[in-house]
């Protein structure tokens, strides 16, 4: 449970934290869980729900272009939480679709 009680605890920061750190986070906890279900012998059903109400819970969101985008564009985390490049290609959409959103109005 340690990896989920640092995830909540950066998620439920009140100064520093920002929407784009969601998925980072999110992410990061899910590849540690995956990782300690792999080496666990007695925790396998508790890693799998706590895998599994992520994924219900989240599953939307992990898609969600303004989240894409908000991770992308802080500097702390760029594209170095993933490395699927279909959820990077629909952040940077997001990010240019903005982009010439405020250009068109000015």
């Amino acid at each position: 449970m340690g990896p989920l009680a640092k995830a909540l605890n950066i998620l439920q920061d009140e100064t520093d934290v920002q929407m784009g750190w969601l998925l980072p986070t999110l992410t990061l906890l899910i590849n540690k869980l995956e990782r300690i279900h792999i080496n666990s012998r007695y925790c396998k059903p508790l890693v799998d729900a706590v895998l599994e109400g992520l994924q219900k819970r989240f599953k939307d969101m992990m898609a969600e272009p303004e989240f894409i985008a908000a991770a992308i564009l802080l500097p702390k985390f760029k594209t170095a939480w993933t490395s699927d490049e279909n959820l990077l290609n629909l952040g940077h959409a997001a990010v240019q679709e903005v982009l010439q959103m405020s250009i068109k109005k000015q």
